[in-house]
């Protein structure tokens, strides 16, 4: 991993997601861009359009920001840059380009919500970024602090793009000598639901063959609910998904929101994208 970028607005939010992303840049010895995108609050003129003065508000952002930079790059001894993109016509647009032009390894990503689930996973600049961009995005709740990743879950649902997936994740967590646990949730418990989970789990470590590995099942009838459940009893660091899985997760978590059931997110995940749509299923 060589790029890792992070959206910042100066937020309490958007801070802590910088110092997630500067301790992995640090770890990687990657170089950490901070991306701002810049909003005018006159009639939504991007600043090219607005008729030069000296001591613009825009021109303090740009001290403001490179202030930042720089405390970020003498706190934690990594290379730090800076980008400002206009705001047009959306947030999830301009990041969404940068994002793709920057040739970046990782979106880090900060997200409100520590309280309210519905936050965390249905924000829109979240949802709106990941349509939009190709590249990881890790997203880091609000009061959460980076830990070395000794336990990462990989929830799956019997995808066949799984494996290539698995051998990205194994090789992303390597340094950090990471366990991964696979993680499936059936929603019943029967011969047929345990005989499925064996021939994947054979399946997988025949083709991954990776000491880091291990598969675990939980029994929910609620997918999310239970992927949550067992981060929290595992006290895992990291939950991985793949973008298709992120929209079934997202789905499952606004059923629950209307029936008055509350979550805190309390661990970042990581939403990658896979090889294909991911309609191949293991039989």
């Amino acid at each position: 991993m060589k790029k890792i970028v992070c959206p910042v607005d100066f937020s309490e939010v958007a801070n802590n997601a910088v110092e997630y992303a500067a301790n992995l840049a640090q770890h990687y010895k990657a170089k950490l861009t901070l991306l701002h995108i810049a909003e005018d609050p006159e009639n939504g003129k991007t600043r090219d359009e607005l008729p030069p003065t000296p001591n613009t508000q825009f021109d303090l952002l740009l001290d403001n920001i490179e202030q930042y930079r720089e405390m970020v790059e003498e706190n934690f001894a990594i290379d730090c840059e800076t980008r400002v993109k206009d705001f047009t016509p959306t947030v999830e647009n301009a990041l969404g380009e940068e994002i793709e032009n920057g040739n970046y390894d990782l979106v880090v990503m900060g997200t409100g919500g520590t309280r309210e689930i519905s936050q965390f996973f249905l924000g829109t600049h979240t949802s709106g970024l990941i349509r939009k961009t190709s590249c990881p995005l890790l997203i880091v709740p609000a009061g959460c602090s980076f830990n070395q990743l000794a336990n990462v879950v990989y929830a799956s649902d019997y995808k066949t793009e799984d494996v290539d997936a698995l051998q990205d994740l194994v090789e992303l967590t390597k340094e950090f000598n990471s366990q991964i646990t696979v993680l499936h949730v059936s929603e019943k418990e029967t011969d047929t639901s345990r005989e499925i989970f064996d021939s994947f789990k054979d399946l997988y470590q025949d083709k991954l063959r990776s000491s880091e590995l291990e598969f675990k099942r939980a029994i929910s009838q609620n997918v999310a609910k239970g992927i949550d459940s067992y981060m929290r009893e595992s006290k895992a660091e990291l939950l991985v998904l793949l973008t298709s899985r992120y929209s079934f997760f997202k789905k499952l978590f606004h059923e629950s929101i209307s029936k008055n059931m509350s979550f805190v997110a309390s661990y970042p995940v990581l939403i990658s994208h896979g090889t294909d749509d991911g309609s191949s299923e293991i039989d």
